[in-house]
C-alpha cells in the first residue's frame, strides 16, 4: 500500500512537473511572439521614414483606401483575420480605381528582415474618420500599423497609431488656410489642400482635402475630402540678426536699415549659401537669379515679396536648397510670377499668395490663401529635402 501510494505521488509529481515546464515553454513562445510583433511594427516605421529614393521605402499614399502588407512570404496576409473586410468597406483598397471588386486587398510588400524573428504579417494603413475620411491630428495624418508575432503555435497581435511629423511642405503641391484656387491653363500636381474651400477651376492630378467643400469636382483626379480637420500651420521666427545680406551681382539694391532688397534688369545675382532676411523683396526685369549647385538658401521676409522676371535659378533642381519663410504676422500678398522653371519651398501661413507666372513652380507653397492663376504648372516633390516621412508614435495597444 505504501508502495503504491509512493508511486501515485511520483506520477503525480512527474505530471506536474510536465504541465509546469509546458506552461514554461508556452509564457517564454507568447513573449517571444510579442516582441516579433513589435519588430514587425518597427521594419513598417522604418521603411516609411526611408528616403523616397530608397528601393525599401515604402510610401505613404493620401487616399483613402491606401494600405499595404509587410509579408515574410507572399501569401501570409492571408493570416490577418480582418483581411476580408477590405472587399467590403467601400474603399479603393488596392489603388487600381476600382472598388471593392473580388479579392481586393492591400498589397503585399516583402519584408527585409533576414533573421529569424517571425512576423508574418504586419498592416499598414490610414484611419480613417466616420465619414471615411483620412482621419488628421491637426498636425498631420494618422496611420495605423497592425502585426502579428508568432512563435510556434502562439501569437500576439500589437497595434501603434503614429501621426506624421513632417515639415508641412512635405505634405501639399499648395495648401491655403482660407481657401486655395486654380484657374488659368497651369495644372497642379500633387496634394491640395485648405483648411477652408478649394475652388478647381484647373486640373488638379492629385487629391483634394477642404475642411470646407471643393468645387469642380471633375478637375480632381484624385480623392476628394471635404469637411477635413483643420491642420495648425506654425509662425515662423524672424530671425534675430540684422537684416541682410545682400546677394551679389548688378542690379541689386539693398538698404540694410529698412532691410529693404530691389533686384532689377537683365543681369544675373547670386545668392551664395546661407540665410538671408529681408523687410520687403522685388525683383523685377529680365535678370534672373541664381542658386549654385551644392548651396542651400534660406531666406525669410517679414513683410512683402513681389517676384517677376525670370525669377530663381536654382541649379540643384531640389526644392529643399531654397527655401523663403514669411515670418512674422504680416499680411502682404505676395506675388510670384516668374517664367523660368523655379525649384523652391514658400511658407508663409500669414500671406496670401498668388502665383501668376508662365514657369512651372517644383516643390510646396503654403500660404494663407493660394491663388493660382498663371499658365504654369505647380508640381509637387515630395522628396524634396532627401529623407523620408517622419512619424511620432501616438498610442499602442494589444488586440
Amino acid at each position: 500500500m505504501i508502495l503504491f501510494v509512493l508511486g501515485l505521488m511520483g506520477t503525480l509529481f512527474l505530471k506536474r512537473a510536465t504541465t509546469e515546464t509546458q506552461s514554461s515553454g508556452t509564457q517564454e513562445r507568447s513573449t517571444k511572439a510579442f516582441f516579433y510583433a513589435e519588430a514587425g511594427i518597427s521594419e513598417a516605421f522604418a521603411r516609411m521614414e526611408l528616403p523616397p529614393a530608397d528601393s525599401n521605402h515604402v510610401a505613404m499614399v493620401k487616399l483613402p483606401g491606401w494600405g499595404a502588407y509587410l509579408v515574410q512570404n507572399l501569401g501570409d496576409s492571408s493570416q490577418d483575420p480582418d483581411r476580408a473586410d477590405q472587399l467590403s468597406d467601400g474603399l479603393d483598397n488596392d489603388l487600381d480605381g476600382t472598388i471593392d471588386e473580388m479579392n481586393e486587398q492591400y498589397p503585399e510588400i516583402l519584408s527585409q528582415q533576414s533573421g529569424n524573428v517571425d512576423y508574418p504579417w504586419v498592416k499598414v494603413r490610414h484611419r480613417l474618420t466616420n465619414t471615411g475620411q483620412i482621419a488628421s491630428s491637426g498636425t498631420g495624418t494618422i496611420v495605423v500599423v497592425t502585426a502579428m508575432g508568432k512563435t510556434g503555435v502562439e501569437t500576439r497581435t500589437v497595434q501603434i497609431e503614429g501621426v506624421t511629423d513632417n515639415p508641412i511642405w512635405m505634405e501639399w503641391a499648395m495648401f491655403g488656410v482660407d481657401f486655395t484656387q486654380t484657374t488659368g491653363s497651369g495644372d497642379v500636381h500633387g496634394p491640395v489642400g485648405s483648411n477652408g474651400d478649394i475652388y478647381s477651376n484647373g486640373d488638379i492630378f492629385g487629391p483634394a482635402f477642404a475642411g470646407g467643400t471643393v468645387s469642380n469636382h471633375a478637375y480632381v483626379t484624385g480623392d476628394i475630402t471635404e469637411g477635413m480637420s483643420p491642420l495648425s500651420l506654425p509662425d515662423v521666427d524672424c530671425p534675430t540678426t540684422p537684416y541682410g545680406p545682400a546677394p551679389t551681382g548688378p542690379g541689386v539694391s539693398f538698404n540694410a536699415t529698412t532691410g529693404d532688397l530691389s533686384i532689377h534688369g537683365g543681369a544675373t545675382s547670386t545668392f551664395p549659401a546661407g540665410t538671408y532676411y529681408f523687410r520687403n523683396f522685388t525683383k523685377t526685369g529680365t535678370g534672373h537669379m541664381e542658386i549654385a549647385v551644392g548651396d542651400e538658401v534660406e531666406i525669410f521676409i517679414s513683410e512683402d515679396m513681389q517676384l517677376t522676371g525670370n525669377g530663381f535659378y536654382n541649379l540643384n533642381n531640389v526644392a529643399a536648397n531654397l527655401k523663403i519663410w514669411g515670418c512674422g504676422t504680416d499680411s502682404d500678398t505676395w506675388n510670384i510670377s516668374g517664367s523660368n522653371t523655379s525649384y523652391l519651398i514658400v511658407y508663409a501661413p500669414h500671406h496670401p499668395i498668388r502665383l501668376n507666372g508662365s514657369g512651372d513652380l517644383r516643390g510646396s507653397v503654403i500660404g494663407y490663401s493660394i491663388d493660382k492663376i498663371g499658365s504654369g504648372d505647380v508640381i509637387f516633390d515630395n522628396g524634396a529635402s532627401g529623407s523620408g516621412s517622419s512619424y511620432a508614435r501616438a498610442s499602442w495597444r494589444e488586440l
